[in-house]
């Protein structure tokens, strides 16, 4: 609404720690952003992303940004969200989880070469309910982290993605959307699909294809 809100951080305070909220896009997908507001969204760039992180990393206990990035219908990661990984692991970022693609992207471990500190990144969670149609857009997930304070120190204990299926069935007189766990989604629903060979079998195949074991939760 006004540039003083463009230059704020939104905390969070959940148990008593504290959580700075950043989200940033690489663009507009060709909407114009006005010359007179240029505060009216958070564009993905290297001078943006510093200020508010150091901002941040000096009142927060944990820093999660959530940028718009990467490539569409990719699950491969693109040299930007490597170059913008690389920066948020230099500034101090605790947590990383992505959205733009529209499809599952990995999920890793970021250890910075030289103060050996490591962000967890979620490259693209792809889409949680949406009506795109290509098999691989109708699967997408929900980040499962705990952060805890062990012994005084911030830790992240668990990380876990739980994939979510799309489904939407014709009804006759137009289409039921809605969107199931992986673990409740069964063959029976698939059957259903007005999308044919969404499987279990499928998105199981996917979902491991994508996603590490380390970090995938079928449960």
């Amino acid at each position: 609404a006004s540039q003083e809100d463009y230059d704020a951080i939104t905390y969070i305070t959940k148990n008593d720690i504290t959580f700075a909220i950043l989200n940033y896009t690489y663009g507009t997908n060709g909407i114009p952003v006005p010359d007179d507001k240029p505060y009216l969204v958070n564009l993905l760039t290297e001078e943006k992303v510093t200020a508010d992180v150091k901002t941040a990393r000096e009142n927060a206990d944990v820093v999660i940004v959530f940028p718009h990035w990467g490539t569409e219908n990719s699950h491969d990661v693109s040299e930007q969200q490597k170059e913008y990984v690389k920066l948020f692991s230099s500034l101090g970022v605790d947590i990383v989880i992505g959205t733009h693609p529209h499809v599952l992207q990995p999920v890793e471990w970021y250890t910075n070469e030289e103060t050996g500190k490591k962000m967890l990144v979620y490259y693209s969670i792809g889409n949680f309910i949406s009506h795109q149609t290509n098999l691989n857009q109708m699967c997408g997930g929900m980040a499962e982290i705990t952060v805890e304070r062990v012994d005084g120190e911030i830790k992240i204990t668990t990380a876990k993605l739980a994939p979510v299926i799309d489904f939407y069935k014709n009804t006759g007189s137009g289409y039921k959307f809605t969107v199931y766990k992986f673990s409740d989604y069964t063959d029976e629903l698939a059957a259903e699909q007005a999308q044919s060979g969404a499987t279990v079998d499928y998105f199981k195949g996917l979902c491991k294809d994508v996603i590490s074991e380390e970090f995938l939760d079928l449960d």
